[in-house]
């Protein structure tokens, strides 16, 4: 019997999956192997399946939560030659999908990455230790901005466009909403290898994939550069911050003395617990984060 080229794990819960419950026997009919999932507990072992049945390509059904957990499950078992990674964007959020450069819904790009010759983008996913795999990373504003959003309800685009309205209109009046969302952070940051000057910030991220929704692209130096990751920290007030958002709207580096630019490795250190996340996945709070580039591989992109 030859063994199926694609498989495909599907997060039961993912949004797409719970408004159209026939799309996992639709990803059936391409000829891929489908596996269904409901929790995080059976991943390893799915992971495991397709690695024993040689399965090509992977292809995470689901959004930028259920893209980042399935990465990171399968390289961790996977035996030899890891294989091509198809996202395909079911979920509330999936920033991951686009910024990869993936178009399409879900079954268009599972149709793709079946054909003869699937169109490949090779990238490094950033590596956050623990075997924690992922494309967007970030503390301080960009973990309660995503905290913020999860207390929402309706399609993503939407929730993500009013928790930054409201951000912006609690920046003009001063009021608390923005003040709780850019409480400073007191950390120690190693920016490849340099420690930073300021010890409180509003926010530190890195990202893999240039854009982090709504438009904006704030990390469009990985574009030219698959061997790093681009960090940014910022420590200027939320005023300062909002006034920076055209600029980080077109992909340009922050003024000082908030900091951007291409690295190898970032650590965050604090004397106590941080909130972060990982891609849409808000993180146990750590008072350490150590990021650096992960493995080398290919996504399917159409």
């Amino acid at each position: 019997m030859t063994a199926p080229r694609v498989g495909v794990i599907v997060n039961r819960n993912a949004r797409k999956h719970s408004r159209r419950p026939g799309l996992a026997d639709a990803y059936r009919s391409t000829g891929a192997v489908v596996y269904e999932t409901g929790s995080l507990d059976e991943l390893p072992d799915v992971c495991r399946e397709l690695c024993a049945a040689g399965v090509q390509t992977v292809a995470l059904s689901g959004g930028d939560g259920a893209v980042h957990r399935g990465l990171s499950a399968t390289v961790a078992v996977w035996q030899g030659r890891l294989p091509t990674i198809a996202v395909l964007p079911a979920g509330t959020m999936n920033t991951v999908a686009r910024g990869l450069g993936v178009r399409g819904g879900p079954l268009h790009v599972l149709k793709r990455a079946v054909s003869p010759t699937p169109v490949v983008r090779v990238r490094r996913p950033i590596d956050a230790g623990n075997g924690r795999l992922g494309f967007l990373v970030g503390t301080g504003f960009w973990a309660r901005f995503l905290q913020a959003y999860d207390a929402r309800t309706g399609p993503g685009g939407v929730r993500a466009a009013a928790v930054l309205a409201r951000g912006l209109a609690s920046t003009v009046v001063r009021g608390a909403f923005v003040r709780e969302m850019f409480a400073p952070i007191n950390a120690v940051v190693d920016w490849n290898g340099e420690r930073l000057e300021h010890q409180q910030f509003t926010m530190i991220a890195a990202g893999v994939v240039p854009s982090v929704g709504l438009g904006f692209s704030p990390f469009r130096g990985v574009l030219d550069a698959q061997d790093s990751l681009h960090a940014l920290a910022f420590s200027s007030s939320p005023v300062g911050v909002a006034r920076q958002l055209p600029a980080l709207f077109r992909g340009r580096s922050p003024a000082r003395p908030d900091r951007g630019g291409l690295v190898q490795t970032l650590r965050i250190q604090s004397s106590t617990p941080l909130d972060w996340a990982i891609d849409g996945d808000v993180q146990e709070p750590t008072s350490d984060v150590t990021l650096h580039c992960g493995p080398l591989l290919s996504f399917v992109i159409g």
